[in-house]
């Protein structure tokens, strides 16, 4: 990949929805990136299968220890990979990224865009293991090129989703012709 958009922020921030809907406006331009997880699949979540290859920890183990991998964490107790392959060609890629995953990220893409979602109330989740995470995450430090806080409130994902493509337009080719 030329370019790769990364979105990073704490569980719950929204990152997710907006990499969705930025799909939705750049469907023939835009590609999402695929991490392979150990994690089960959420039951009724149809994006599971556009964001994640669910892999057993023996196949995700095998391929982490042959350097499959670009970067790797292990998150709410399960292992997420991205994997070397998912990020060939001259697509303009989208994901989801841990704060400390960009470094590795950046010696593996030539241009990385990191866009930070932060939610207007950071009690989104009662889940302990996913808070200790997010805060780890968080301490990296990592300087984002643009951040968006996303409210929660009605109307509010449609202005985060409008800031995050009003952002990534000019910065890529996603929305210019080839």
């Amino acid at each position: 990949m030329k370019t790769l958009i990364a979105l990073v922020g704490p569980s719950r921030a929204g990152k997710t929805s907006l990499i969705l809907e930025a799909l939705k406006a750049f469907p023939e331009k835009l590609t999402a990136v695929r991490s392979l997880t150990t994690r089960p699949r959420r039951e009724g979540d149809a994006s599971d299968d556009i964001f994640y290859e669910f892999v057993d920890t023996s196949v995700f183990s095998y391929l982490s220890s042959a350097g499959e991998f670009v970067e790797e964490v292990v998150y709410g107790g399960n292992h997420y990979g991205v994997p070397k392959r998912s990020l060939l060609g001259d697509a303009v890629g989208i994901l989801a990224a841990t704060e400390h995953g960009i470094n590795a990220l950046r010696k593996y893409v030539a241009h990385v865009l990191v866009v930070r979602i932060w939610p207007m109330d950071n009690v989104l989740t009662d889940d302990t293991s996913r808070l200790n995470d997010d805060a780890t995450r968080i301490k990296f430090g990592l300087r984002a090129d643009y951040d968006i806080v996303n409210p929660f409130s009605p109307g509010g994902k449609e202005i985060a989703t409008k800031m995050l493509i009003e952002y990534i337009t000019p910065h890529t080719s996603v929305g210019r012709s080839q």
